[in-house]
């Protein structure tokens, strides 16, 4: 069937290391937020020894590109190891999403890249950050279980498993969401592709080994990359 495919590029904006009693807000997502704190309302000076297992000192709340990135900084400071904890709804390690709109788009026969082999940090030339990576780094991961809801005024989370935790200082790292074609117009049908995440250029790929015809809609450098996978697959494309 045919297939168009948009994609809104990923930006996010994290919090520096050096604030540490504050909270980041780096994306649109803040529906989750119970309220804003005043400049001052914060203020983080609790023991964390007396914590219980629900308690983290740094939490980042997003998965993705931006979160593996931040992790290494931490890392960096000496400041990751059993302090932070990394919340996301992926259950991958985060990785360089630019990767879904190239190589992994790929016919079989030109090796379409698949993880582990695009794992954040290697876009920019640093380690590969495997799951194992985290672990051996002292950084917990908790995925498949995406934040439902933020009580600053409390410093809690909760994810949709019902997961309660307590952070000292939050980064909200979840990015943007995906463009989408209204349903009016056909945007929720069956063929009509929407890339984020490895699912979404999972769902994409398996159309494209059956489609005879691709119809990609923005002409600019990802609809490009769109068009180039799909004529790589010798389909019809526009």
């Amino acid at each position: 069937m045919p297939s168009s495919v948009r994609r809104l590029t990923m930006a996010v904006i994290t919090n520096s290391l050096s604030l540490k009693h504050t909270l980041s807000l780096g994306c649109p997502q803040t529906k989750f937020l119970t309220r804003r704190p005043s400049s001052t309302s914060i203020s983080f000076r609790r023991c964390y020894a007396s914590y219980a297992n629900e308690n983290r000192e740094y939490v980042i709340v997003g998965g993705g590109n931006a979160a593996g990135y931040a992790a290494r900084t931490f890392v960096e400071h000496g400041v990751a190891d059993g302090r932070l904890c990394i919340v996301t709804k992926e259950g991958v390690a985060p990785y360089e999403r630019p990767a879904l709109t190239k190589a992994y788009l790929f016919p079989p026969e030109k090796k379409p890249a698949r993880l582990p082999g695009f794992h954040t940090c290697v876009g920019s030339g640093g380690e590969r950050q495997t799951p194992e990576w985290y672990k051996e780094k002292g950084i917990e991961m908790l995925y498949e279980d995406p934040v439902e809801n933020i009580d600053i005024e409390k410093q809690t989370l909760t994810t949709s498993s019902g997961k309660l935790l307590k952070y000292g200082s939050l980064i909200i790292a979840t990015g943007c969401t995906s463009s989408r074609f209204p349903d009016k117009i056909g945007g929720n049908l069956s063929g009509v592709h929407y890339i984020r995440d490895v699912a979404d250029a999972d769902s994409l790929v398996s159309s494209l080994e059956k489609a005879k015809k691709v119809v990609v809609v923005g002409g600019g450098y990802i609809g490009m990359e769109i068009a180039a996978a799909a004529v790589a697959w010798k389909l019809d494309t526009t």
